[in-house]
């Protein structure tokens, strides 16, 4: 795989934690099974963490960027439309 693909891909996971800084990540499963049990949906819901950071590291803000020194030009448009948002 092109590592502009792998790049890319990793930006956008850390906007998509960036989105949700209140919340945690984790393995898929665990985090579906966690969500399954309706006062943690409310919760979560609520903006509130209870139970989720006993159970998930939390989402933190991406303070660098990790892109070979070529792929920086290629990424410079697709960062200035993500930071539109």
């Amino acid at each position: 795989m092109e590592t502009f693909t792998v790049t890319v891909g990793t930006i956008m996971m850390q906007r998509l934690e960036h989105v949700d800084r209140a919340g945690g990540f984790g393995n898929m499963v665990d985090l579906l099974l966690y969500m399954r049990r309706p006062e943690n949906r409310q919760a979560f819901k609520n903006h509130e963490t209870r139970g989720l950071r006993e159970n998930f590291l939390p989402n933190t803000l991406a303070t660098a960027l990790l892109a070979g020194q070529g792929d920086k030009e290629r990424l410079a448009s697709i960062l200035d439309d993500l930071n539109r948002f």
